[in-house]
């Protein structure tokens, strides 16, 4: 969770820390993205969402609550849905998916079957 926060960390596996800023929040979907600099650091390759289909392998990774690169694997369910946050905006173009997301493992990215991280197609 950035909100609020007074400083941001990006804290790596190899043990560097990186100091980072806010780039932009989203608190309806609990994701933001933050800017951290630095060299040869690693990235995910992204795909594309209009590719999935149900049945589709999708893995989940995340580091809920401070423990360190968990894993989860799950069946695509249905793509393009819609649901209403607690505020009441409308949230499109959703995956649904059975790779079970431990708590605090809210913005982790999601991979498809080949190890590329899903974007919404646009």
């Amino acid at each position: 969770m950035v909100h609020g926060a007074q400083e941001l960390v990006v804290a790596m596996t190899n043990g560097v820390t990186l100091e980072a800023g806010i780039v932009g929040t989203d608190p309806a979907t609990d994701l933001a993205v933050i800017r951290a600099s630095g060299s040869s650091l690693p990235y995910a390759s992204l795909g594309n969402s209009s590719g999935l289909r149900v049945g589709q392998l999708v893995i989940a990774i995340g580091n809920p609550f401070g423990f360190q690169s968990t894993v989860s694997t799950g069946v695509v369910s249905a793509s393009g849905r819609a649901l209403r946050s607690r505020e009441g905006r409308l949230i499109e173009n959703i995956i649904q998916h059975t790779a079970p997301l431990n708590p605090g493992n809210s913005g982790g990215p999601l991979l498809d079957s080949r190890g590329l991280s899903i974007r919404p197609s646009s």
